[in-house]
């Protein structure tokens, strides 16, 4: 969904604003995760395959995260493998049938080429999990819930087209009580 499409700007947004300043009355909880909920319904629009693909991301990089900040001696060892399942996912999805093409072009292969979809916006929500996972390396973020956690990369304004922003950036914003309430002026 683009942001300037008939779909976002008459429906999408004012169904997100509307929803979010009535569940956060009630509970500022609950409006966390209708943002969460909207945002993942965002970005699976265009293709609901984004959407397990995304899943799969946040699983891996959440668990990288706890077993970094449970560990004391293998914290090097866990961060390693947390930005190499990132990359791996980058390579696999955005560079896979271009090193198939090159080594049945070198070797006169006849590999198959794989239908590949590239998801929307993987670059933007793998790097954004990468730096997250090096500051917690760097103990520059300590405890974070899982509702923060899927709030900082699902976001919808900039899952799709970033830009690539520090976790606590981002989760200030969300903290900031003033920001829960309507400002008239």
């Amino acid at each position: 969904m683009q942001f300037n499409s008939y779909i976002f700007v008459l429906c999408f947004l004012p169904l997100c604003v509307c929803g979010y300043w009535i569940v956060n009355k009630f509970s500022i909880k609950m409006a966390d995760w209708f943002l969460i909920w909207i945002s993942v319904i965002f970005y699976g629009y265009v293709n609901v395959k984004y959407v397990g693909i995304l899943g799969i991301s946040i699983v891996v990089n959440y668990i990288a995260y706890l077993l970094i900040t449970r560990s004391k001696k293998n914290r090097k060892v866990f961060l390693v493998g947390g930005i190499a399942c990132n990359i791996l996912l980058l390579v696999y999805f955005k560079y896979f049938n271009f090193l198939i093409e090159n080594i049945n072009m070198i070797f006169k292969g006849d590999f198959n080429i794989a239908n590949i979809f590239l998801p929307l916006g993987i670059s933007f929500f793998t790097f954004q999990q990468i730096g997250f996972l090096v500051d917690i390396y760097q103990n520059k973020i300590e405890i974070v819930s899982l509702k923060e956690y899927l709030l900082f990369v699902t976001y919808f304004p900039k899952i799709s087209q970033g830009p690539i922003t520090p976790y606590c950036e981002i989760i200030d914003q969300f903290q900031d009580k003033t920001k829960r309430n309507i400002n008239y002026d």
